[in-house]
């Protein structure tokens, strides 16, 4: 079964291509080359922006995908056939670069956003961006300067910003995008962060390597650092509509402000702005639309593995620590909900850099209940770095 728009397709178009260039096979009167040429142009617009940014809603598939598409590119070539794609291989290069740069984090792995293993692939790398040096290098070798350089890269399905603020390390990475169903996870809003190597919020990750159903609850929205409505389930992640987004990225001296847009959940739509200010994080969730009066939302919040979570019922606080390190102090306030509280779910998986060994991580919830006669709700998260 040919799979289009995926991958997979792209493989087995390519493996048609190499039997046509062999002539000792004597096979090309049997491919039919226009066919192939076609189908794969179409499949390598489905898998690539016209940017060059991946459209399978990863950081590890837009490293994955890249060998394979740079083969594709260099057979077309060297049998002088045209190229019928809308896709400029230098702009898949280029982005490739410049993507995977800014996701690396200080100790080696990538934001593990979407279908994504946190240790880089150094070989597919070494393949593409060495060069003609005959040692391998490392992915920060690789990668530079985007894997050291400050400063934003964002588009409408991925945020990420690194700089220096305040004497602290802040590295950021969000998500917010629906191009297929191809790898996508319930993971829009979607967040990770990072504070002088310290991962405070961060996503459980990928792997293919688990039971079925454990790999299923990594992409479940459940899992992820975004919304959910107690009686209001997600739509299905094959027939979502394209109005995932970020909407707007900014970097300025003391931070940075971005803003995404879901509708996954139908007849809702939910609203996220993110503000980093010097040493506070501001999280504002609008929830628009009809909910039944009672019903619990809840904004998830998922903590990095070495994060420990202690409520402060006093001021309706909590409190993130790692070891006897104090790490930020996180209030909450709405408008249009009722019984605005904090809980904390400490059962979430959370996969490692092995492929197929996962830990437990905590999950920050802020819940309250929906009124009656209010389409407009606004949930807001502060966070203080200490």
């Amino acid at each position: 079964m040919y799979r289009a728009g995926h991958n997979h397709g792209l493989m087995v178009d390519l493996a048609l291509l190499e039997v046509f260039k062999d002539r000792k096979l004597k096979f090309q009167h049997l491919i039919d080359l226009d066919m192939i040429l076609s189908r794969s142009a179409q499949t390598i617009n489905d898998m690539w922006h016209f940017t060059g940014l991946t459209k399978e809603h990863s950081v590890s598939y837009q490293e994955y995908n890249l060998p394979i598409t740079v083969k594709y590119y260099k057979t077309i070539e060297e049998l002088d056939l045209e190229n019928k794609s809308n896709v400029l291989l230098g702009n898949i290069i280029n982005e490739t670069k410049k993507f995977l740069g800014y996701a690396l984090k200080e100790n080696g792995e990538y934001f593990s956003l979407g279908d994504t293993l946190r240790k880089p692939n150094a070989n597919i790398l070494n393949k593409v961006y060495k060069g003609k040096t005959l040692n391998s290098k490392t992915p920060v070798e690789l990668l530079l300067p985007y894997s050291k350089q400050d400063g934003t890269y964002c588009n409408n399905n991925f945020f990420i910003f690194r700089k220096l603020i305040n004497g602290r390390k802040i590295h950021f990475a969000a998500t917010c995008c629906w191009d297929s169903q191809n790898h996508k996870q319930n993971d829009e809003l979607s967040f990770c962060l990072d504070v002088d190597g310290i991962s405070i919020f961060d996503d459980p990750g990928f792997t293919p390597f688990l039971p079925k159903q454990q790999v299923m609850d990594l992409k479940s929205e459940k899992n992820h650092s975004t919304i959910t409505i107690e009686k209001n389930k997600w739509g299905a992640n094959f027939s979502a509509k394209r109005a995932s987004k970020i909407v707007t990225g900014n970097d300025f001296k003391d931070g940075f402000e971005v803003e995404m847009k879901a509708e996954r959940v139908p007849g809702l739509i939910f609203t996220r702005n993110i503000k980093l200010s010097k040493d506070v994080v501001i999280i504002k969730d609008h929830v628009s639309g009809l909910i039944e009066k009672g019903t619990y939302i809840n904004r998830l919040f998922v903590l990095g593995p070495k994060v420990c979570v202690n409520k402060d019922l006093i001021r309706n606080r909590a409190l993130l620590s790692v070891g006897d390190k104090l790490l930020a102090e996180v209030s909450c306030e709405s408008t249009g909900v009722s019984e605005s509280f904090f809980y904390i779910d400490n059962n979430v998986d959370y996969v490692l850099v092995k492929k197929d060994e996962v830990v437990k991580t905590n999950i920050l919830m802020h819940k309250g209940k929906a009124m009656a006669g209010i389409n407009n709700r606004l949930m807001t998260l502060k966070v203080d770095l200490i």
